[in-house]
């Protein structure tokens, strides 16, 4: 059963309870950040950097040669998707690191008539993913650069240790799948990598309209929200506005589904307005602190570890005290002042041309 609104921690009460202790954590975030503290500690960490960089003694292996003919085979792929990217006109190709992009690239390439056809996508974006039916088959002797006369008769006669073979189980075949999985929650598109050039124009020709749509208005709305993200924190004077790991936040984070505290776009943007709403209140509370947006239902929390304020998403759907009404009729006048700025502006040239008639 929900609790009612009247019942839950405003915001205003919660800051006023803890007063003392929201000030100790603001004076400890402005000594660490800007005192003697943070030089000596970044000091510290730069000194076990150059020793690090001095003990460590390079040595070449198997290993460095694996990684080598990688980022050679990435730089290849990186290459081909450009190549891509310019003929069937669209905005991003993305891969997985086991997908066979090399075979859906020659795929699209040989199809190059059929494909010119049909309608350009500028702003679709496309995940190329492995088809777990397929197997790989391991080349033989691929640990060798050069392969001479008689290797790979010497690999085929050469003797191994025989292993027992498990008997035959016949098991039930997986069903039809889809060479293409949308999901709209994430608005992103996986293709395998095994799709045929037919499968790849029933995509275009079908969902990928709708799909362009969808990462257009998502990618409108991350922008505005990175924007009202940094207008929170020059409004409420707060040093950052903090959420999730990295202070990102996108739909299609791998993140979102396995992590139940990540926080998603629009519970960003829930607590992006309810802080805008009364920005000129919350000021005088949240200047100088650090702020952490949690999932929505959760409590209000002084981190003093990290010396970072909590507040939940939602917390504008508890503000049921008054001064909240006040402030948020303070902060419409304000934004009038600053929306019809070109009023005040032409008023100002009228009054100093008056002045200069006297």
């Amino acid at each position: 059963m929900l609790r009612s609104k009247l019942r839950q921690v405003d915001i205003l009460e919660f800051v006023e309870k803890n007063s003392t202790l929201l000030a100790g954590v603001r004076k400890e975030r402005y000594r660490i950040e800007k005192g003697f503290v943070a030089y000596a500690k970044d000091a510290a960490a730069f000194i076990r950097e150059v020793r690090k960089k001095e003990d460590k003694n390079e040595k070449k292996d198997e290993a460095d040669i694996v990684m080598k003919k990688r980022s050679e085979m990435n730089l290849a792929q990186y290459y081909q998707s450009q190549d891509l990217l310019k003929r069937m006109k669209w905005k991003r190709m993305t891969w997985d690191e086991n997908a066979d992009y090399e075979g859906f690239y020659q795929r699209i390439m040989e199809n190059d008539t059929m494909f010119s056809k049909c309608s350009a996508f500028s702003f679709l974006s496309l995940h190329v993913t492995k088809d777990p039916s397929t197997t790989s088959i391991g080349a033989p002797l691929a640990h060798k650069s050069k392969i001479e006369a008689g290797d790979l008769t010497n690999w085929l006669v050469h003797e191994r240790i025989p292993q027992r073979v498990a008997p035959f189980s016949k098991s039930r075949t997986a069903g039809k799948r889809s060479a293409f999985v949308v999901d709209w929650i994430a608005g992103e598109a996986r293709i395998l990598d095994t799709a045929s050039a037919q499968e790849i124009l029933t995509f275009l020709t079908t969902m990928a309209p709708r799909l362009q749509s969808l990462q257009v208005k998502m990618e409108e709305q991350q922008t505005k929200l990175v924007a009202d993200v940094e207008h929170v924190r020059v409004r409420l004077g707060v040093t950052k506005l903090k959420f999730n790991d990295h202070d990102t936040t996108f739909w299609d984070d791998p993140k979102r589904v396995s992590n139940a505290e990540y926080v998603n776009p629009d519970e960003v943007r829930e607590c992006v307005d309810s802080l805008l709403k009364c920005a000129f209140l919350y000021r005088w509370y949240f200047k100088g602190q650090q702020l952490r947006v949690v999932k929505p239902g959760k409590a209000y929390f002084v981190n003093t570890a990290t010396n970072e304020i909590e507040i939940p998403a939602n917390f504008g759907e508890f503000s049921w005290m008054n001064r909240h009404l006040r402030a948020a009729s303070i902060e419409k006048i304000f934004n009038a002042c600053r929306t019809f700025w070109w009023i005040w502006f032409s008023l100002a040239l009228v009054v100093i041309g008056d002045v200069e008639l006297l």
